[in-house]
């Protein structure tokens, strides 16, 4: 998070906006689908979280918390891909099986899943999403009213 805001906003303009959000740290957390709760209570301002998680929350309980991207002064939002990886091991004990996982797994039928199912986006250039999901997911990359209507940190 550090870098990424340092990223959108300068190096000790990162630091600052984090500065400010110090007083209401709440220390360690054993997970960050424990944090978004505690923003919808107002026990924190602003908490960072994964952000398909935080999504099916909003989407499932109707939490009360948005999800955005923070925004530069040039209003590009901006985030940081943590990328999932797929891979088979090289001595794999069952490899034509582990292969025909890997195949079905990033078919285009699987692949076009992802948004409806767990708010992923799917890394193939043949597969648009077109669920309401996937244009929650479109609304918070772009800065949408539900999914998070600032331009830049809170």
């Amino acid at each position: 998070m550090l870098l990424l805001l340092q990223h959108v906003m300068g190096e000790q303009q990162g630091l600052d906006y984090l500065g400010t959000l110090q007083a209401n740290n709440m220390g360690p957390s054993a997970s960050t689908g424990k944090l978004g709760p505690k923003v919808a209570k107002g026990e924190l301002s602003v908490a960072n979280s994964d952000v398909l998680m935080a999504m099916a929350a909003i989407s499932a309980d109707q939490a009360a918390y948005e999800v955005f991207f923070p925004a530069g002064a040039d209003g590009v939002r901006t985030t940081v891909a943590l990328p999932y990886f797929l891979g088979q091991a090289a001595s794999a004990p069952h490899a034509a099986n582990a292969g025909k996982l890997i195949d079905f797994l990033v078919s285009v039928p699987v692949q076009q899943t992802l948004a409806e199912q767990v708010y992923g986006t799917s890394p193939r250039a043949d597969v648009t999403a077109t669920s309401p999901q996937a244009a929650a997911i479109t609304k918070a990359l772009e800065g949408g009213a539900r999914s998070g209507s600032r331009t830049g940190p809170p």
